[in-house]
């Protein structure tokens, strides 16, 4: 019989029922979206669009309705969703300075030991239940909102697994579709338990979560225009008399300190400033500076500067006069073709992947490894995050559990 501390229910934050929704917490499901559920771009790299659209649809209806951005977090139990609703938030509101971004988008593993008022979680999975069918990581996943809990799953595979049985008759208790009050704002005085005086919506699926968002946004965008302007009017007043108090409690202590140099040495004789007349002083600016002064870096870079090369002292240290063991060459552009007739592939929109070129780096870490080429000397880079969350993929399955390879450095 773990409960609520009588101290704890009294604080005003909790008597309040969370504007804009029916209930404090609920469990939503999500069917198909366009047909599509759980998703697998790569092996063991789990995504579900579906459930990503929608998260970030209800932060948006959040942020709408004024609960801040700070207080609200986003997350979920597989990396690849984690991935999946960094690139969606991207695309849809991080450039909206109207809507913003989470707090955070983390996996519950990750988010263990945090906590935060409002908690979307997207739990990814249609087809079999995966690791969540571990009691303590759902434990882990519904205790980490203070306020307010918004469960997106497939019920009927939930549902009937009798490890989480416990958990999820308490969720099902409420509707399982989301219902929402969008005449409440942030912070309206409904308590708990007390009926609301206006309509009431219930939301079917991911379009029309994402649609009646789309139509709520631009019915309020010129009232949080405003909103915006007074916040940030605010905001740079409050900044400028901060940094007008600093500056005048600066002034004051430097008269302090003269004031007190002056009665303790007495006034200095005056200085000739014509002592630093043969004083030669040199810009920092590279592209302004004379190359031949900067000596030799690389001819890798000739490109960019045309007589920038290597410094003698550099080229002197034997590390720079040795090859690369292994390698007939120091650098090489490398042609990678398609592997099993694939190229680049896009398994969410912005998430790039290759998987020959991913395994080829992968497989030539592996072959520097076995050189004898020390991992922690090695690093793997590239220009997307969907082609570094599969690179960790290949990495942990080929090579991160065999202790004669390793993983690279980063």
């Amino acid at each position: 019989k773990l409960g609520n501390l009588p101290h704890i229910e009294a604080l005003p934050e909790f008597q309040r029922a969370n504007s804009g929704f029916a209930f404090n917490y609920q469990l939503i499901d999500i069917p198909d979206f366009n047909g599509v559920g759980e998703t697998t771009p790569s092996p063991y790299f789990y995504q579900n669009l579906g459930e990503a659209e929608y998260a970030v649809a209800l932060f948006t209806y959040m942020r709408i309705l004024g609960y801040p951005a700070e207080k609200i977090s986003i997350i979920t139990t597989y990396n690849g969703q984690a991935s999946l609703l960094r690139d969606v938030v991207q695309t849809r509101c991080a450039e909206n300075p109207l809507i913003g971004v989470p707090h955070k988008i983390s996996t519950v593993d990750k988010y263990q030991g945090q906590q935060n008022d409002y908690i979307i979680l997207s739990l990814v999975r249609t087809r079999n239940i995966g690791h969540l069918r571990d009691v303590r990581r759902l434990i882990v996943a519904l205790s980490r909102a203070r306020l307010g809990l918004y469960v997106l799953g497939r019920v009927s595979l939930f549902q009937n697994c009798l490890e989480l049985a416990t958990a999820f008759d308490r969720l099902l208790k409420y509707p399982q579709k989301l219902v929402i009050i969008p005449h409440e704002t942030y912070l309206m005085c409904r308590k708990n338990g007390q009926p609301p005086t206006s309509e009431q919506i219930q939301i079917q699926d991911t379009v029309h979560m994402s649609t009646f968002v789309h139509q709520f946004y631009m019915s309020n965008m010129e009232q949080m225009k405003k909103s915006y302007k007074e916040h940030m009017k605010d905001y740079f007043e409050a900044r400028q008399a901060a940094i007008n108090a600093r500056l005048a409690a600066e002034a004051a202590a430097k008269a302090a300190e003269e004031a007190k140099t002056e009665e303790e040495k007495g006034v200095p004789e005056p200085v000739a400033m014509e002592v630093e007349a043969d004083i030669a002083f040199e810009s920092m600016d590279f592209e302004k500076q004379d190359p031949e002064k900067l000596g030799k870096i690389a001819d890798l870079y000739n490109w960019r500067y045309e007589k920038l090369g290597n410094l003698p002292h550099i080229e002197a240290l034997p590390e720079f006069q040795r090859a690369n063991s292994g390698f007939a060459f120091n650098y090489q552009l490398i042609d990678i073709p398609d592997f099993n007739g694939v190229g680049e592939t896009t398994p969410s929109p912005y998430f790039y992947q290759n998987l020959g070129e991913a395994e080829y780096a992968v497989a030539l870490f592996t072959y520097m490894r076995i050189l004898g080429y020390p991992a922690e000397k090695i690093s793997i880079i590239t220009t997307y995050n969907g082609q570094a969350s599969l690179l960790r993929d290949v990495v942990q399955t080929r090579c991160a559990e065999n202790p004669l390879i390793g993983v690279p450095h980063k």
